[in-house]
Formats: C-alpha cells, structure tokens, sequence
C-alpha cells in the first residue's frame, strides 16, 4: 500500500515546479518518484481548471513569489496551447529549452542569439528548402572568402 503524500509535501512540488525546476529534480531532492511528482502537478492543474479558493489562493502567491503578473501568465498559456496544437509536448520542451540555454550559457551565447539565428534560417528557408541550408551556407562562406582575397 502506498504512502499518503501530506499536503505539505504537495505544495512544495508544486511551488518548485512553478518556480522552473524539472521534475526529475523535485524528485530527487525531496526523495519521491517522478511519477509521484507528476502526478501531484496534474492534479494541481486539474484544480486550477476547477478553481477553488485554495487553489485560486495559492495560485496567486505562486505568481507574486515568481514575479509573474497575469499578463505574462496568460502569455505563458497561449504559448503552451499552441505548441500543443502542433504536437509539441510541454515536458519535452521544457527540458529542451533548459538543455538550450545551459548549453548558451557554457558557450557564452545570448539565448536572444540563438531566436535570432532561427529567424534568419526561417527567412532564409523561404528561397532555399531547408534540407539545401548547408550547401547553401557552404557557397556563401566560400563567395566571403573569394572576396576577401580579391
């Protein structure tokens, strides 16, 4: 038979999940399965759906610890909303965004490069099919250093 999870305990996942850390994490550092730690933020979500003061309450302090107004909580939620609706699931992007910008931070790159970079391969995808880009980027290097010379 499994262990009640306290109240306690279920609001501390959820504030560390709020405040960004990764399940695996909250997992580790408060000794519980991941499966436990998802399935308390699943439950805190389906409350949220639900609203009751409680939830409405901590919801609330949640948003004034992590110095998020509404406005950039709705953003927030149009954002996810869309990526579902493409496929992308929250979990994987959470953990790719994360991987991403450690990855920038030990490579001394401005994650807003990184947006930058990917708005330029966009437009740039728009006369030559992505799958071309390299060959594509090979004949431009290759024309810099032609006129570099000359």
């Amino acid at each position: 038979m499994r262990e009640q999870i306290s109240e306690n305990t279920k609001d501390d996942v959820v504030h560390r999940w709020l405040q960004g850390d990764q399940r695996d994490k909250i997992a580790s550092d408060m000794q519980l399965g991941t499966g436990t730690v998802s399935t308390i933020i699943l439950e805190w979500k389906k409350n949220i759906g639900i609203p009751d003061a409680d939830t409405l309450r901590q919801f609330a302090t949640e948003l004034r610890r992590s110095r998020i107004d509404t406005s950039e909580c709705a953003l927030g939620y149009r954002l996810l909303n869309s990526l579902a609706k493409l496929g992308v699931d929250d979990e994987d992007l959470e953990s790719f965004v994360n991987k991403l910008y450690r990855q920038c931070q030990e490579c001394n790159i401005a994650p807003h490069e990184i947006v930058e970079t990917s708005q330029q391969i966009l437009s740039i995808r728009e006369s030559h099919p992505i799958s071309q880009l390299p060959d594509h980027i090979k004949k431009q290097i290759v024309e810099a250093e032609r006129l570099e010379m000359s």
